[in-house]
């Protein structure tokens, strides 16, 4: 983890871990858990990608489950795999 930050300026890994502290509080984690080290990696490779966007949104956007960024249809029933539209008997 701390050899992808060796790559970084002083002003990129101030951005990383900041945006990584504030993920972490948000998502009720620790920096040092396996979601804090994976939110690390993520964050590295979004500030080599030299995004436009704000840092923070994009490593939230990043980090969000496939499953948060798309509401329920109604009428159908969700799973873990995804949307099931329930069997009429």
């Amino acid at each position: 983890m701390l050899l992808s930050l060796i790559s970084l300026s002083d002003n990129e890994i101030e951005t990383v871990t900041s945006a990584v502290r504030e993920w972490c509080h948000l998502n009720h984690c620790d920096i040092d858990s396996s979601q804090g080290r994976h939110a690390i990696t993520i964050a590295v490779e979004l500030v080599h990608a030299k995004l436009e966007r704000p840092f923070l949104a994009c490593l939230i956007e990043a980090l969000r489950s496939p499953f948060e960024s798309q509401p329920p249809i109604s009428g159908e029933a969700i799973n873990h795999a995804g949307p099931v539209t329930p069997t009429t008997v």
